[in-house]
């Protein structure tokens, strides 16, 4: 069955959460459902203990971001970003927790970062990667990748999976066109470019230097991302989906100046519910890009 232009992911979890979760869920979301802040930072609720801070794109144990938790004991507890309890309270009291949390997310200056940018949350991953995986030359290689800013711009809440060193150059890689590093069997490393063409091929050194030299040269434009967010229009993409298109191309060095004029003048001539779809996804990235605004303040109403 094709999805409509209202089809919506983040609103479908919360509204199946609100339907179907037990009375206790029921509760606890409803009362944070009201809460724009939370629903930025937490736009994929789920019922696994109410981990609302846990979803597909910025998970709670790689980036620091606090969550909740329905206790068996009737009572809910706020937790930090490492699982530590903070609070054990009411319903109101633990939505005024995560809300005080979430607050100290926000850095002491503007920024365009959300959560899983924060330095605590990129810098743990990779620490996690250079220390706990189990072959040595994992280690290594994730080690010098660390110390490349081009990489760790491209790369910052980064995985083996993510990287690609353990991939090999026939595994297809995704739309965001970055290039990847493979390693191969005898320490022989190979960098494909975003379109799949080899580029450079040797030990880690010259690979290494060969892949930041194709991240440097990454250019964004307007038109491409302009044709892939229409396209994603086209076969009735939501909310959820056009704003996954802005996050990539956003990191990819897309700014947020460019994304809103690109998407503003898709408007004219749509229907109504399209229209009104784009409208909610500006707001999202108004809030960006905005000095008035916050990171925080730029969600949909509740």
């Amino acid at each position: 069955m094709a999805r409509g232009p209202l089809y919506d992911p983040f609103e479908r979890q919360w509204r199946w959460l609100l339907e179907y979760g037990n009375a206790r869920e029921k509760a606890l979301v409803h009362r944070l459902y009201v809460e724009p802040r939370v629903r930025f930072y937490c736009p994929y609720p789920t019922s696994n203990e109410i981990h609302l801070s846990r979803n597909t794109a910025y998970p709670w144990d790689d980036n620091g971001m606090p969550f909740v938790v329905a206790e068996s004991d009737g009572t809910y507890s706020v937790r930090n970003g490492d699982g530590g309890v903070h609070v054990r309270v009411t319903i109101d009291e633990v939505a005024a927790g995560l809300l005080a949390l979430l607050e100290q997310l926000e850095p002491p200056r503007r920024s365009d970062r959300r959560p899983k940018d924060l330095p605590q949350g990129r810098d743990r991953r990779w620490r996690s990667l250079a220390t706990t995986s189990s072959d040595p030359e994992v280690r290594f290689v994730a080690e010098r990748l660390a110390e490349e800013p081009e990489v760790r711009r491209y790369y910052p809440y980064t995985s083996m999976s993510n990287v690609k060193l353990s991939r090999n150059d026939e595994y297809p890689w995704d739309d965001e066109g970055l290039p990847r590093l493979i390693r191969r069997e005898e320490g022989e490393y190979v960098v494909v470019d975003g379109e799949g063409e080899l580029r450079g091929t040797g030990g880690l050194e010259s690979a290494v230097a060969a892949f930041v030299r194709l991240l440097a040269d990454i250019r964004i434009s307007t038109r491409g991302f302009q044709q892939t967010f229409c396209e994603a229009l086209q076969h009735g993409g939501g909310a959820g989906e056009l704003l996954e298109i802005v996050c990539r191309f956003k990191r990819l060095g897309l700014g947020q100046q460019e994304a809103y004029d690109a998407i503003d003048a898709l408007r004219p001539g749509l229907p109504e519910p399209v229209e009104d779809l784009l409208v909610e996804v500006l707001d999202i990235v108004t809030g960006w890009c905005s000095p008035k605004h916050r990171i925080w303040e730029a969600t949909r109403s509740g």
